[in-house]
């Protein structure tokens, strides 16, 4: 039933065992997203409330994997990117001051141009005209980004009006 639902064409029996501790893993390799978006998301109590966003989280965790399953027929565990909710958190919503429902509708229209990006193939077209140097440099610069987020969130790194940032005190635990 496995071969034929997934398209399968295994040269032996298909290791349900194997399977499953392959599945373990891809969760627990992204099980700190369903903690961590939302806390992105709130941005500091101006964002999305935190409950709301970790049941979405999950929602969209759970429905876009099964459809990866099903209908792409890909094992691939899809979750929230957690970059772009750090730049909408921290741009749109603390920054430009945007509504929420407002911010809900960009990430639509930005879907939907995705979405349309890749079935006529513009977004490959897109990625290629990147040069790699600047692919590599963009991902360093987000989880640099990231991991700025989250010394500030527990206390390492403060708002500075002279630098920007500074050191925290350690002596305040905050987490």
């Amino acid at each position: 039933m496995l071969k034929k639902l997934f398209m399968l064409n295994p040269q032996g029996p298909i290791d349900i065992p194997r399977e499953l501790v392959g599945g373990l893993i891809n969760f627990m390799a992204i099980a700190y997203i369903i903690a961590v978006n939302p806390l992105i998301l709130n941005a500091d109590g101006h964002g999305f409330p935190i409950n709301p966003a970790i049941t979405s989280t999950v929602l969209i965790i759970v429905v876009m994997t099964i459809l990866a399953s099903f209908i792409v027929k890909l094992p691939f565990v899809l979750a929230p990117g957690m970059g772009i909710n750090a730049i909408i958190a921290y741009t749109f919503v603390l920054h430009d001051k945007l509504p929420i429902p407002t911010v809900l509708g960009i990430i639509l229209f930005s879907s939907i141009l995705l979405f349309i990006f890749s079935i006529t193939r513009v977004r490959q077209v897109i990625i290629h005209a990147i040069p790699e140097f600047l692919q590599i440099a963009l991902s360093a610069g987000i989880g640099l980004f990231l991991f700025l987020i989250g010394v500030k969130n527990v206390g390492l790194v403060v708002s500075n009006p002279n630098t920007i940032i500074g050191f925290g005190h350690l002596s305040i635990p905050v987490v």
